[in-house]
């Protein structure tokens, strides 16, 4: 086997083994983060029971269910509708 061989199927092992390496790291995030989300407290109020918990008078207050920083969170994804809380 020429130098030139052994030196592509060395760099062939080594794409190998970062390739596993990458899949085995990316499940474990994947099963930490799918986790995390399915964790009791951690699932978000459907639409429905979110704007019935809604103070009408005050929707800058975070329902029950959510703690300041979750509401917070949560107008941002929604900044038209709560523009007046985000000061936009």
């Amino acid at each position: 086997m020429s130098k030139v061989e052994k030196i592509l199927l060395i760099l062939l092992g080594a794409m190998l083994i970062s390739g596993i390496v990458s899949l085995l790291w990316g499940w474990q995030n994947w099963r930490k983060t799918s986790a995390l989300l399915t964790a009791p407290g951690n699932q978000p109020l459907n639409y429905n029971q979110a704007k019935q918990a809604e103070d009408p008078s005050n929707p800058c207050a975070p329902p029950a269910g959510y703690t300041e920083e979750s509401w917070r969170e949560h107008m941002g994804h929604h900044p038209e509708q709560y523009k007046q809380c985000l000061g936009n």
